[in-house]
């Protein structure tokens, strides 16, 4: 039985931007583009692009293809729900919970709970897989799209003025 829950440690950056640090000491810079934010980050992902819009974000792959897209509600605060989904059709909701314990929650179709847990600390947000979020696949996809939706959402609160991460 696992009990390990990985967290991403979510840092939103003041020239615009966010830093993801994953449980295994990676780290993923979003950095502002003319088109939109550039993913700097391991091989695997490191030229995917988030495409911005009213509607969402559109997440693109190095060769061009879609790896998924948010959806927002018609509200624009970090409290309005929005849907996640991925280029195989599954689909996913980011949603506020509380009030005694608030937080965000990615929940889906195919579990009753939530996969990523997200709550806001000292630096920004901390993302944490649950059990449920551990066989996932296209974690990166959906890490990416809810550190984006989260970085926009903070409606210009700046958690990180500079980081020495951003300058390599």
């Amino acid at each position: 039985m696992q009990t390990e829950h990985p967290e991403n440690s979510l840092v939103c950056l003041a020239a615009g931007g966010f830093l993801l640090d994953g449980p295994a000491g990676e780290t993923i810079r979003a950095k502002p583009a003319e088109d939109g934010l550039r993913i700097e980050g391991p091989e695997r992902i490191d030229g995917w692009r988030l495409l911005d819009s009213d509607e969402g974000f559109l997440l693109e792959r190095t060769r061009g293809d879609e790896a998924g897209r948010s959806l927002r509600s018609s509200g624009d605060g970090i409290e309005e729900p929005t849907s996640i989904l991925l280029d195989d059709g599954r689909l996913f909701r980011m949603i506020l919970r509380g009030p005694r314990d608030p937080r965000h929650e990615l929940i889906g179709w195919e579990t009753a709970g939530s996969y990523f847990e997200i709550r806001p600390d000292a630096e920004g947000w901390t993302i944490r897989t649950t059990v449920a979020g551990h066989g996932l696949d296209e974690i990166d996809a959906l890490l990416l799209l809810m550190a984006a939706e989260l970085n926009r959402g903070a409606g210009g609160e700046v958690f990180a003025e500079q980081d020495e991460r951003t300058t390599g």
